[in-house]
């Protein structure tokens, strides 16, 4: 449902207003009072602008270009560098799929900033591109969670015996990708509105109150990211498989 401005233009006596959603307490009549009408708050939003505060605006427009270009040129110097003689390293294909994740958050800030300027509450957080936006932050997130355990492995034994063959390298960086893409999307197969739930696309309570469906992402980011180096170390020894000699 679509909230209008003039919703409540012929409506002279209206004391009270009980909603799910704050953008009719955007357009509540000017001689009701702020206290009479209860609707869950926006997160870090207000009624007119996604990213209410100001610094907060202009660090997500910082943040948002040096992650994607610092982490593009990231990509493109690995590149570089394997054409130059690096290849055949593990680290390598881990560094280069890490600058992408990262540049992928990188994008998912810019969409949200560039979104600041258009914003309309409702259409903005029930369409595609919100969804799309929270799908890209999870899948990032993870991707890069995952990336980072595997250079630690890849780095535990830089001296040993023991090391990730090239091909078993990439196979564990596209694993990890379809991996992340399906905590990304698994919220919104359940549930098309999940990332809905906040102004950001993130469905988490970023300044308070409950959500509905939060307890995902939070056994995803607290529960399945803390085990992450945990599962993968004690199965290092198991790759003496793929040993190979560079």
């Amino acid at each position: 449902m679509y909230v209008k401005g003039r919703l409540f233009d012929n409506v002279e006596k209206l004391e009270v207003i009980y909603s799910d959603t704050y953008a009719y307490c955007c357009i509540k009549p000017s001689y009701m009072k702020d206290a009479d009408c209860h609707a869950p708050l926006f997160d870090v939003s207000s009624c007119t602008d996604l990213i209410e505060n100001p610094v907060l605006r202009a660090f997500l427009w910082m943040f948002g270009l040096s992650a994607f270009f610092g982490n593009i040129a990231v990509v493109f110097y690995r590149i570089y560098t394997k054409n130059k003689g690096a290849e055949g390293k593990t680290y390598s294909i881990y560094v280069t799929n890490l600058g992408l994740s990262d540049a992928l958050m990188g994008v998912y800030m810019l969409i949200i900033a560039k979104t600041d300027a258009l914003f309309a509450e409702y259409e903005w957080r029930h369409g595609t591109l919100c969804m799309v936006s929270g799908i890209i932050c999870v899948s990032s997130s993870e991707f890069s969670a995952i990336l980072v355990s595997l250079i630690s492995i890849d780095s535990k034994y830089p001296f040993g015996g023991i090391r990730m063959s090239i091909k078993f390298a990439r196979f564990l960086t596209i694993f990890s990708f379809v991996i992340s893409i399906k905590i990304g999307v698994i919220p919104v197969a359940i549930d098309p509105g999940f990332y809905s739930r906040s102004g950001v696309c993130i469905g988490l309570p970023l300044t308070g109150g409950d959500k509905t469906g939060m307890e995902y992402l939070l056994a995803v980011f607290f529960g399945f990211n803390h085990f992450i180096p945990c599962d993968c170390f004690v199965s290092v020894p198991n790759l003496s498989n793929y040993q190979k000699t560079y």
